[in-house]
């Protein structure tokens, strides 16, 4: 399983992730040399798209400053 992350902090999802991975498997009883799983946390734009927009009510308004 590849443990590469591109942005601080990250490091621990690789926690995380391989806690997921086990439960999955264990919890469809499926052989781990057969079967891998892929965890997408989220990352990126949607991340900040869901912390930006989360506390938000309709027809609320964003503004940017450049």
């Amino acid at each position: 399983m590849l443990m590469v992350r591109h942005y601080g902090g990250n490091q621990y999802f690789n926690h995380i992730v391989l806690f997921c991975c086990k439960q999955a498997l264990a919890t469809f009883d499926l052989d781990v040399v057969c079967w891998d799983m892929n965890i997408q946390p989220y990352s990126c734009t949607s991340t900040n798209f869901a912390i930006y927009t989360r506390p938000l009510y309709l027809k609320d308004v964003i503004i940017e400053f450049n």
